[in-house]
């Protein structure tokens, strides 16, 4: 999910319910809504201050766990009741973030809710007809965990095709033609490098298993080289999800620095675990970066969890130098993931083969790995954790 997406909603109160609320104080609730995994909720109930009035809640009820805090322009109306209020640039964060948030100083003003007095006495004296409330929420920036921004995610990243993958589609189309050296040649070459270019995309939804696993990150166009160009310190740019052993990563590229872990006018391309294996408490894993229009090679070993049990995100040991990158109009990341272990307890740990046989035994040889429906997101190791 990017900045300036919106979710919208309707939620219908039926008069019952609102007597049932006037004359008992029952709190009524929406179901939750939800976009990419950020999720809310409307609450009618009985103002805190003045026990003779209502207030409608918005509730963020929860987030990815790489998410810190969004900040918002929402819309609450209630035609019925002739109430209509708009809350801009709102800063909303989830209980749990809190006390983390105010530790790294990251925003002066933020809360978990948003809240204001209606006159749903209104509705009462109104006859049978259903109160609705609508709720249009504009998401102006995503948060990570310490106030850095996703001003850019889910771009897409391919796996990096092998030799064999090339004579496995071109083999496959020329024996369609029947090796017929005549008709191969008549056939435009466009349309062998487009069916070979949707093999290639269908490679990053299957699981890749084995030690290592190459990908590329192309930025090939004005607009992608632009959004590169245009990140400031702390913005972060975030891929698409990959799947390897059963584990679902991400790469986070931070073109300009981020907090403390990678100054400005460095860059520097981080690997992220968005979720494990059940069971699966960590992942001993190496990550390789190399981009040759820059002439930069590195690498790092490091043991990476899941967002709410540690370190979740790590870089290579040595940074970019930004001002390489803003003469050029294209360039290409190439990162090899190497899964060494998974780890399931303290001094517990399972082979690449083990799991494997384990997923074999859970899974149905048909099955495909579950896309969460978040899209994101993604965070970073915390300053003080980056080795």
């Amino acid at each position: 999910m990017s900045s300036h997406e919106r979710l919208k909603m309707k939620w219908e109160v039926s008069p019952d319910k609102i007597a049932d609320f006037k004359e008992h104080g029952v709190e009524l609730q929406s179901d939750s809504f939800q976009l990419d995994g950020h999720e809310f909720v409307l609450c009618c109930r009985a103002s805190e201050k003045h026990r003779d009035e209502s207030e409608i809640v918005l509730l963020l009820k929860s987030l990815p766990q790489q998410i810190g805090a969004v900040k918002l322009n929402v819309t609450i109306s209630t035609p019925q009741l002739s109430y209509t209020n708009q809350f801009a640039d709102t800063i909303l964060t989830l209980v749990s973030n809190r006390l983390q948030l105010f530790d790294q100083g990251v925003f002066d003003v933020y809360d978990v809710c948003i809240k204001d007095v209606i006159p749903l006495n209104d509705a009462t004296q109104r006859g049978e007809n259903p109160v609705t409330f609508e709720c249009d929420i504009e998401f102006l920036v995503i948060y990570d965990l310490y106030g850095g921004v996703f001003s850019s995610r889910n771009k897409a990243i391919f796996r990096k095709p092998s030799e064999d993958d090339n004579k496995l589609v071109f083999g496959y189309l020329d024996e369609i033609n029947g090796f017929d050296i005549d008709y191969i040649w008549s056939t435009p070459l466009a349309i062998y490098e487009l069916i070979y270019k949707y093999y290639i995309s269908i490679l990053n939804l299957t699981k890749a298993e084995g030690e290592s696993t190459k990908f590329v990150w192309d930025f090939h166009n004005r607009a992608e080289v632009e959004t590169f160009v245009a990140c400031k310190h702390g913005d972060v740019i975030t891929s698409s999800k990959l799947y390897i052993n059963g584990c679902c990563f991400y790469f986070e590229l931070t073109p300009n620095g981020w907090s403390h872990g990678c100054p400005e006018d460095k860059c520097a391309l981080w690997l992220a675990v968005y979720s494990l294996p059940p069971k699966i408490r960590a992942v001993n894993v190496s990550l390789f970066i190399k981009c040759e229009d820059v002439e930069y090679a590195g690498d790092r070993t490091f043991k990476l969890s899941t967002p709410d049990l540690g370190a979740y995100s790590m870089t290579s040991m040595s940074f970019m130098e930004r001002s390489k990158f803003l003469p050029l109009k294209k360039f290409q990341f190439e990162m090899t993931v190497q899964i060494h272990e998974l780890l399931e307890q303290e001094n517990q740990e399972l082979s690449i083969l083990d799991a494997a046989l384990q997923r074999i035994i859970n899974e149905s040889p048909l099955s495909f790995p579950s896309v969460p429906s978040s899209t994101p997101p993604p965070m970073l190791l915390p300053p003080s954790s980056v080795q």
